[in-house]
Formats: C-alpha cells, structure tokens, sequence
C-alpha cells in the first residue's frame, strides 16, 4: 500500500520526471533510512526521485585491472543473475541474438551471456567498468550511459537494464533511447528495487533504497508508465522469488555482510567466509520471501517490455 505524501511547500516548480505530476512530498519513510537525504514521492503515479545535487554513481571500490571472471567466482556471477538469464530466455526463446546490458558494471552479465553463444554488447559511464569491460568486449563495450554512448539503432534483440535505471536521474530519456535500440520486436527487461516495498514497510527493501547512489525509485505502477510513454508495450511485470530477497532482509540486518562490502574485491578468504555465512543466514528466511513475493510484495520489480513491429 503507498501512503501519499504531505504538502511540501519547498517542492514548488518540481515535477514528476515519469508522470509530470506537481504532487511530490516526502515519503513515510524512517528518518534513518533517507539518512539525511531528500527523497521526494509522486502521489499520482508513485515515482520516487532524490532532489538533490548528484552523489556517486555506486558503491563499489575503486578500478581494479582484473578482468570480470578473475575477481569473482564464477558460480557466484551465475548465482546473481539466474533470474534475469531465465527471463532471458523466457522472452527470447531459440538461438541467441544480440544484446546490449546498458550500465553493464563490470561485466558479469555480458560475460555470461556472451559465454552461451550472444552478441553481447555493453554500455557504462563508470571507470571501472572501462577497465574491466573493454578487455572482456572490445569496440562492443561504450564508456558512457546509454543515452550517450555511440550505439547502432535497431540492432538489438534485447536490451538489459539490470539494477540501472534506479541510478539515473532522468529515467525517460533512458527509456526512449531503449526503444530506439531495439530492434521492432525486440525486447527489454528491467530489474529495480521495487519501491512499494519501502513504502509498505517491507524488512529488506529499505536497504535496497541505497541512497545516495540511487536516484530514481519505482512502483509497479510508475514503471509500467514510463516504459509505455516511451513507446514500448509491458508484457510482464512481477516480483519473483530469487535469493536475493532473503539476503537483502540479512544484509539490512548485518550490515557487514552487505554483498557491496565484498563482492567487487579480488577473491579472498574473508569474502568467501562472509558469502557462506550470509548464505547461511539466509535460508531460513526463503520460505516466508516466497510467499510475498507470489503476493507481488517482494523487494525487486521485473519487468519486461517490446518494441513493436508496427512502423
């Protein structure tokens, strides 16, 4: 359930960047989860947006010169990503084709793919996504966002923006240029924290708000918006079950076995006896995160959207 923020009278002039609606306050959340910053809420579309001056693009450590697979393990990049390579083949079934991550990070998803026979391309303004992805995908791989970077229109079979969007802080020129990407037919699938969760109090997902580094926070309802102002046709939006929602109820939880905290160092004792023990920690919570999530009230919205054939 969303609440619907307060009057705010310093959000005058502000608008929605999904709906354009001026009805922006701040949301119910506890003070220490927005941790100083200034988050606004939409009330008629349920966008949230931070409103103010950008902060880092991520948490993770500085540029490291090792290439993608010899800093983490590989099960553990597989065990991330399953759920997207299963919607990846849901909604591309047969040979592979072509596919662009947009904010690619360092390269695990590429890579995978790229490993069951894709084209993989890639896309990221950070620069240790530059050391680690130009190696791995040569002149496939743009160092900038992907409203930016120098990539060919409709050539793409599916475009990724896998845990992206909530990064940028403008997501409807992002969406456009998705559209422009694809190819007609083509598709694109989305993962963000999902919004409502925060908003309804949900253990877990306020970790997944991760301010200040995410920018742009999204609803069922304010996604499907914005995929379908940019001229795309939502085939598909869920919460589905996935590992990562019981541990992110154990990361909000032990701080110190947040996956941020060691999942981008070279591998290292200390980071497999963290991944073993949050794993650990996390599997008796599984059972109750797959009831909410077949409820549509778990931590992370999926969606999926098509370009059309149409001209």
């Amino acid at each position: 359930m969303l609440v619907a923020p307060s009057p705010c009278s310093d959000t005058r002039g502000t608008v929605c960047r999904v709906c354009g609606s001026s009805r922006l306050g701040p949301p119910a959340l506890p003070a220490a989860a927005l941790a100083g910053h200034r988050l606004l809420l939409c009330a008629d579309c349920g966008f949230g947006c931070l409103d103010e001056a950008p902060g880092p693009l991520h948490a993770r450590p500085g540029p490291n010169t090792a290439a993608p697979q010899q800093q983490r393990l590989r099960w553990l990049a597989q065990l991330r990503l399953r759920p997207l390579l299963r919607d990846v083949r849901r909604w591309h079934p047969g040979a592979p084709g072509r596919v662009l991550d947009a904010g690619c990070g360092l390269g695990d998803l590429a890579w995978l793919l790229a490993g069951i026979g894709w084209e993989a391309w890639g896309c990221d303004p950070a620069a240790d996504a530059r050391v680690a992805c130009q190696p791995l995908l040569g002149n496939r791989f743009a160092p900038a966002d992907v409203v930016e970077a120098d990539l060919p229109r409709a050539h793409f079979d599916v475009i990724l923006l896998n845990f992206s969007l909530e990064h940028v802080a403008e997501p409807g020129p992002v969406a456009a240029r998705v559209c422009e990407l694809l190819r007609p037919g083509g598709v694109t699938l989305v993962r963000v924290p999902n919004f409502a969760a925060a908003l309804a109090g949900r253990r877990g997902a306020v970790f997944q708000l991760r301010l200040p580094h995410h920018r742009s926070f999204f609803t069922a309802a304010s996604l499907t918006r914005l995929l379908v102002e940019a001229g795309l046709e939502p085939l598909a939006m869920s919460t589905p079950a996935s590992l990562q929602e019981s541990m992110s109820i154990v990361s909000e939880l032990v701080p110190a076995l947040d996956p941020e905290r060691w999942m981008y160092a070279p591998t290292r004792p200390l980071s497999l006896l963290r991944a073993a023990l949050l794993a650990l920690l996390a599997a008796p919570v599984q059972p109750w995160t797959l009831a909410r999530c077949r409820r549509g009230d778990g931590l992370v919205l999926h969606a999926a959207a098509r370009r059309s054939t149409q001209p």
